[in-house]
């Protein structure tokens, strides 16, 4: 918000799909978090499931609700939408994610909420001729679009037929989750490599275990640890075991200490395939983390190679065990690429910065 310029309180509804522990339904909870901390009243509407995530929202002031939805369209869904918003009469309507979009201006229209807006955090778009063009035609009707990168706000316009200049750009922000203080590499006598991922095809953690096993040749006392869950889970585990590798892999499942966790490693991998912004991502840089990534989605905007990060075409297990090889001998290069990666971020991707864009948005 402009210098100067006195706050207004606002009633806030976040529409989004559920609170699970993915990357979008965390900026919801940041979002949500410190948007009452600056006065406003936050409601998160949730149209398939609660999420685990939702207690933490609530701890935090906000209201969760559920208002289910049917499978498939529900044409009937808008309605009972636009007459919840009515009765809670909010200044604002944040949406997150197609589904959102689609329902929520509709609703949102029906209702005569003041400010619709809607953010594209995906840089995947495998959408039908019909949703694409429902999709430009409700961009229109909303006060703010907003894409979490220009990769993926010029995939989506490009995509749909979206004019860009309909779409603003705003980062995603993280907190300062460890302040600038990390451990000095190779503190306990292992190299620990770590990586925070859904474990899905298209967070490419595959990769990362393919090229796990190269770089345990060329570094004999590196340790990957992997937290998240998914429905590769299995699969990625049985490719460790016949890489000859599960010893040094460790799969920790969902945790709740993830900032702890980072304070352990000595460097951070993302082999995504495919990104829009990763909140994991800068979660490492806040934590001054020399970071190796895929040049995938907004990605690029965020790590310059050999500045702050380095970076490594996707599905390229070789590649990308060369970066950390590369990383693992030389102590003084994760000292320079993590503080640039901490100085980054402090420019750029502070979750006081993201709301503070967000809330110049509202106050127009």
């Amino acid at each position: 918000m402009p210098a100067g310029k006195r706050r207004v309180a606002k009633r806030i509804v976040y529409l989004v799909q559920g609170l699970g522990t993915g990357g979008l339904e965390r900026v919801v909870l940041h979002l949500a978090r410190e948007m009452i901390g600056r006065g406003h009243d936050v409601t998160i509407c949730c149209y398939d499931e609660r999420g685990d995530l939702a207690d933490r929202a609530e701890q935090a002031g906000a209201h969760v609700e559920i208002l289910p939805r049917r499978a498939g369209l529900d044409a009937g869904y808008v309605r009972r939408l636009a007459r919840w918003l009515r009765q809670r009469r909010p200044d604002v309507l944040h949406m997150h994610n197609e589904t959102a979009l689609f329902y929520g201006t509709l609703a949102g229209r029906l209702a005569r909420v003041p400010y619709l807006i809607y953010t594209e955090h995906d840089g995947v778009f495998p959408r039908s001729l019909g949703a694409r063009w429902a999709n430009r035609t409700l961009v229109r009707w909303l006060t703010q679009a907003v894409a979490v990168s220009e990769a993926v706000r010029d995939l989506w316009c490009r995509n749909d037929g979206i004019d860009p200049v309909r779409v603003t750009v705003i980062p995603n922000g993280v907190p300062d989750i460890l302040g600038a203080a990390v451990r000095p590499p190779r503190e306990d006598g292992r190299f620990r490599i770590g990586c925070v991922s859904r474990l899905s095809r298209e967070k490419g953690v595959d990769v990362l275990v393919e090229a796990f096993a190269r770089i345990r040749r060329c570094t004999p006392d590196a340790e990957l640890v992997l937290i998240g869950d998914g429905a590769q889970r299995a699969a990625l585990e049985q490719q460790a075991a016949d890489s000859g590798v599960a010893g040094h892999v460790q799969f920790l499942g969902t945790r709740d200490d993830v900032p702890a966790l980072l304070a352990t490693f000595d460097a951070y991998v993302l082999p995504s395939r495919t990104e829009g912004l990763p909140m994991a991502l800068l979660e490492a840089m806040a934590a001054g983390l020399p970071v190796v990534a895929t040049a995938v989605g907004g990605v690029p905007e965020v790590i310059v190679d050999g500045e702050n990060g380095l970076l490594t075409g996707p599905e390229d297990p070789g590649a990308l065990a060369d970066a950390v090889v590369r990383l693992a001998g030389d102590d003084d290069l994760m000292r320079r690429l993590g503080a640039a990666a901490r100085a980054a971020y402090e420019r750029e991707y502070r979750l006081s910065v993201m709301v503070d864009r967000y809330e110049t948005i509202m106050e127009r």
